[in-house]
Formats: C-alpha cells, sequence, structure tokens
C-alpha cells in the first residue's frame, strides 16, 4: 500500500480563494481548522507579522527556494550511501542490501514531499503573471501594491522563470521519461521502493495516471486564474475541465481498490460542486438565496468535506497498520538470518571446516584395485 495524499484539499482551497463567491460560513469555519491541509512551504500569514518588509516577490521566492534548500541540505545523506554501496566491497550483500534500502527510502520520501508541496508552489509562481489593469496601470493580483512590468518585478522575471521551468517541466517531466522507460519493469523492488507511490495504487495500464491528475491540478490551481472572469466565462473553462476528468475517473476505474476508485470520485464531485457554485455566483451576483437554501447547502459542502477527510484518515490508519506489519516481518526475517547464521558458526567451531561427523579417510585407489582383484582371484577359485 502507498502512502496516501490530502483527497484534493490544496486544489480545493486554490478554488476557494480564485472567485469572489459568497461561500457558506459553516463550510468557511470548517476550512479555517483544516488550513494546514493547504500545505503552504511558509505559513506566511504569522511571518508578514513577524517581519513586515517581506514583500510578494520576498515570499515567492523564500517559498520556491525553501524546498530546493532542505534538498541541498539532504544531499550528503544520498552521496554517503552511494560512496558506502560502492567502495565497500568487503562488507557483506544483507549490508549493501540494506543501505540501498535506506536509498530508495530516501527517494521516495523527496519526490513524496515534491508532490506534496506542487500544487501551492506553482500556484504562486505562476501568480507573478497574473496582472490586472486598473487606471492604465497593470498591478499584481496577488498584490495590488505591486505593478507588473516594474523593475523589481523585471529582476524577479529570471528567477521565476527558471523556478517554473524546474517545478513544472523538468522535475515531472524527468520523473515521467524514467517511468516510461522502465515501464515494463516497474514491479522491480528497487522502482517500487523509490517510485511505487506514485503508480502502485493504479491498475499496471494506468501507471501514468498520477500525470494526468498533476495537469489537472494545475490547470484548476494554475491556468484558471488567467481565464477572464467575466460572464463566469472561468468558471465554465473550469467546469469542462473538471466535468471531463470526473467522466474519465468513472468509465476508466484506475485504481485498483474500489475504495479508493471512490475517494477520487468524490473528491472530484465536490471540487465540480465548487466550480458550479461559483458559475452562479458569477452569473447572479446579487440574486436573493433563501435561509433554508444556504442551511442545505452549507450542510452538504461540509457533510462532503467530512466524508473526504473520513476516507483520508482511513487510509492513513490502513497505511500505518501495513508500514508497521512489513517492518515486523522485516525484523523476523532478521532474526532468522541472525540466529542461522550463529548456528552455522557454532557448529564450524565444533566441527571444523568439515561440518558435523567423523571425518572418513577413502583408500587409495591402487589399494582398492589390489583388493579387488585378490577377491576376483580368490571368488574364481
Amino acid at each position: 500500500m502507498s502512502l496516501p495524499c490530502p483527497p484534493n484539499l490544496p486544489l480545493q482551497a486554490s478554488l476557494l480563494g480564485l472567485v469572489d463567491v459568497a461561500w457558506p460560513v459553516a463550510y468557511q469555519q470548517l476550512w479555517r481548522y483544516i488550513s494546514f491541509f493547504n500545505f503552504d512551504i511558509i505559513p506566511w500569514g504569522v511571518a508578514t507579522c513577524a517581519v513586515p518588509l517581506l514583500t510578494f516577490y520576498s515570499q515567492l521566492l523564500l517559498s520556491s527556494s525553501f524546498p530546493l534548500f532542505l534538498l541541498l541540505c539532504s544531499v550528503p545523506y544520498p552521496l554517503w550511501l552511494l560512496v558506502s554501496i560502492r567502495k565497500n566491497i568487503e562488507d557483506t550483500s544483507a549490508h549493501r542490501d540494506r543501505l540501498r534500502r535506506q536509498l530508495g527510502l530516501y527517494k521516495r520520501a523527496v519526490f513524496w514531499c515534491f508532490f506534496l508541496v506542487f500544487p501551492s508552489v506553482t500556484r504562486q509562481l505562476l501568480s507573478f503573471f497574473h496582472c490586472k489593469e486598473v487606471g492604465g496601470v497593470e498591478y499584481l493580483v496577488a498584490d495590488f501594491s505591486q505593478e507588473c512590468s516594474s523593475e523589481e518585478w523585471n529582476s524577479a522575471l529570471p528567477v521565476v522563470a527558471l523556478f517554473l521551468i524546474f517545478y513544472l517541466m523538468l522535475c515531472p517531466g524527468g520523473l515521467f521519461l524514467h517511468l516510461y522507460r522502465h515501464r515494463r519493469h516497474l514491479q522491480a523492488p528497487q522502482l517500487v521502493l523509490s517510485y511505487g507511490f506514485l503508480y502502485k495504487g493504479y491498475e499496471s495500464k494506468y501507471w501514468y495516471w498520477e500525470f494526468i491528475d498533476m495537469l489537472h491540478k494545475v490547470y484548476l490551481t494554475g491556468i484558471l486564474q488567467f481565464i477572464p472572469s467575466q460572464d463566469g466565462w472561468s468558471m465554465i473553462a473550469g467546469l469542462m475541465a473538471s466535468t471531463t476528468y470526473l467522466l474519465l475517473v468513472l468509465f476508466q476505474q484506475p485504481f485498483i481498490l474500489t475504495q479508493d476508485n471512490q475517494f477520487l470520485t468524490l473528491s472530484l464531485s465536490l471540487i465540480w460542486s465548487l466550480l458550479y457554485l461559483g458559475l452562479v455566483s458569477q452569473l447572479s451576483p446579487e440574486m436573493p438565496r433563501p435561509r433554508l437554501h444556504n442551511a442545505l447547502l452549507s450542510a452538504a459542502l461540509v457533510l462532503w468535506l467530512v466524508s473526504l477527510l473520513y476516507f483520508f484518515v482511513k487510509k492513513l490508519v490502513l497505511f500505518a497498520r501495513s508500514a508497521m506489519l512489513s517492518l515486523h516481518q522485516r525484523q523476523q526475517q532478521a532474526l532468522v538470518l541472525a540466529s542461522s547464521s550463529s548456528t552455522q558458526e557454532m557448529i564450524k567451531d565444533t566441527y571444523g571446516d568439515g561440518g558435523p561427523g567423523p571425518t572418513w579417510q577413502t583408500p587409495p585407489p591402487s589399494s582398492v584395485k589390489e583388493d579387488e582383484t585378490e577377491h576376483g582371484v580368490l571368488g574364481t577359485m
């Protein structure tokens, strides 16, 4: 069982801030309690209070570079593992296998963290290019105190472009090409250990599905903000993409387990509902809504979100049980190997290299032939 990821909760949080919609009060309050699922690299609400001089560009560059900084700080660990595997020839094969396993676990942790922060980082990077003209001057939608095409904006442009190339093209593209090249050997133990969380839960023919989900997230969290919101065009574009992906999941059923397909369907249905509510609010912003309508809408959205969280926590519990069982089995195997090796050492110390029992000496071939001849002659006499 692969490590579960939160059910598109960062994506839902992005949709809540994408359009100015009077969301139900109960739904907004619930989101305040689970806002940590947004997986923002740095909590800027607290950081800007502590350091008021942080501008939008400083926040953007810090959020984008912080994961790379942590990765660089951890580089000595995999380098030490590689040197230990290749240079220590006298080590036992079991020790080298243990080092290879630690290297595979390191790769899995790095890529899992990348997929976890991918939606929030790409959303912030793409917001750098989202400008709106007010009074003949273009301002950043994310921070109207900053002008687009200003000197500060132009100086930050090359760095933001490099980060976008890395996060949107190099890392996911390189990972996809690596898996595509080994698509016929994806069940190899080392590949499963390092990259299995990307495809292990899917049917073998849908090993690439996680990358389709990434494109869906990038479109809704990053690309959708550039589509004009007049007459509901942004919500219509989001509904078209969300409906297409939801129908694709319903017809293809990419996961092996039925509950995983239901889990993804429920999450995508909630996203579709948020987009539909955004469309209704954009087309009729001043339409009065009855109190009963708001109450039913709040109950439905809250129930939907609570169901998603329940499924997510349940998957986490199942994953923890599976991990503990696997760890216990490995410990038992290690104990059995250790006991068998100690038993062999005791036998070797007791009887020597020849093994247990007395050592018999075979007579030389010449004496054997003489005896056979003598017995043969006697037999004929």
